[in-house]
């Protein structure tokens, strides 16, 4: 049976077998350790869509109205922005630094560091209308998991935000994967911003899958979730989805089993599980499914109505 890896954000550059053979090599150390055959590399689908995400994303905009494309961007942050606040910093003040000016007036980057004012969750939903507030959120968050590297909240969120606001950008990147999904049964296998493409495809119809596998998906996100098109969330037809995430990946903020993002019937729930993550900003795809438990999912699924 066919496998389809659905990769996340900042992958521009790479090659279709790059990918491939990075998240099959820790697949199959996951196999291994569960003491299951490995997966052939005939057998891994990789819809890339890295190079086109970033020549989208680097000039997003150009044909929107400045004002409104900040009006709509600085809501989703903030929205975002705001529920991980709440759940990195419950009952903690946050500490957010304001926007300095040099002296002509414009806005420069705060020092981390600097001087800061002390505001409350509350505050700071109040005051989702000034972008200012927004991006100095965002830059706490960023501070303050500075493992995240590449994948900082605020790039993650702006490119879920782009693909999700965006119909052009949403209908391109949905294509390549589609075009790619084979007639014969496969599982897919979701991580990060990859999640959330993976869903928009499968619930349009009926597909001949096994199983989803998502691995550190943000959908649990309310920003991410009240902005999916069409509502309300709907279930793939599929028999098993099960969502594998990290309690510390501020990506994957909330399990998806849950009023988060949706509560469905016994025989179709989301089955959530819980793991460790041992990359620094425990979001990296490589500990996530190199994982036994990540590992066991994926070959049940591979496996499902086999005699074994």
């Amino acid at each position: 049976m066919k496998i389809v890896f659905v990769h996340g954000r900042a992958q521009e550059g790479r090659s279709e077998r790059e990918i491939r053979d990075e998240w099959l090599k820790a697949l199959n150390a996951g196999l291994t350790s569960i003491q299951q055959p490995t997966v052939d590399p005939s057998d891994v689908i990789v819809p890339y869509y890295g190079d086109a995400l970033l020549d989208m994303t680097e000039t997003w905009g150009a044909s929107v109205n400045d004002s409104k494309r900040s009006s709509d961007e600085a809501a989703f942050l903030a929205e975002a922005a705001t529920e991980i606040l709440g759940r990195v910093g419950a009952g903690e003040t946050i500490k957010v630094a304001p926007v300095p000016v040099d002296p002509n007036g414009k806005r420069v980057k705060g020092e981390i560091g600097g001087a800061r004012t002390e505001v409350d969750i509350e505050q700071f939903k109040r005051g989702i209308q000034n972008w200012s507030w927004v991006v100095d959120a965002v830059r706490f968050l960023d501070e303050r998991f500075p493992e995240l590297s590449t994948w900082t909240i605020s790039k993650i969120l702006r490119d879920v935000h782009i693909y999700l606001k965006d119909e052009k950008i949403r209908t391109k990147i949905d294509a390549i994967v589609e075009a790619a999904i084979p007639d014969a049964p496969f599982v897919m296998v979701a991580h990060s911003l990859g999640t959330v493409v993976a869903y928009n495809v499968l619930r349009r119809s009926k597909r001949n899958f096994n199983g989803l596998i998502t691995l550190g998906s943000p959908l649990g996100i309310g920003a991410v979730r009240s902005r999916l098109d069409p509502q309300p969330v709907t279930r793939p037809a599929v028999t098993t989805w099960t969502n594998l995430f990290d309690p510390a990946d501020i990506v994957a903020l909330n399990p998806l089993n849950s009023e988060s993002f949706a509560r469905f019937d016994d025989t179709k729930a989301i089955l959530d599980v819980a793991i460790y993550n041992t990359s620094d900003n425990r979001h990296n795809i490589t500990p996530y499914l190199s994982h036994a438990a990540s590992a066991g999912r994926i070959f049940d699924a591979l496996n499902e109505g086999k005699t074994i």
